[in-house]
């Protein structure tokens, strides 16, 4: 990608960490993603229901730890990797 001087969208960017952090984890309580980004609770669980409402993650209803959703997140993979150009030049 190339380096732009171009500002980054900084509630995106945190929105993203809950959501790897989430993945790396498999399964996290809103406590320990509070460990983990250092973000508030209440940030947290905003960031979470507009994660959830996009299917990207769900709520277990057992212990209420946060997973994400595997087959959301992979199908968003493969459709945005295939609107990349392809290049002609093999690899």
């Amino acid at each position: 990608m190339l380096e732009r001087r171009v500002k980054t969208v900084r509630a995106l960017e945190r929105g993203l960490d809950v959501l790897i952090e989430v993945q790396t984890r498999k399964a996290a309580s809103l406590h320990e993603l509070h460990q983990a980004t250092g973000l508030p609770k209440a940030t947290l669980l905003r960031m979470l229901v507009t994660l959830g409402q996009k299917g990207l993650v769900w709520q277990r209803l057992a212990d209420g730890a946060y997973l994400p959703h595997v087959d959301r997140v992979e199908r968003a993979l493969v459709t945005s990797t295939a609107h990349m150009p392809r290049s002609p030049h093999r690899i």
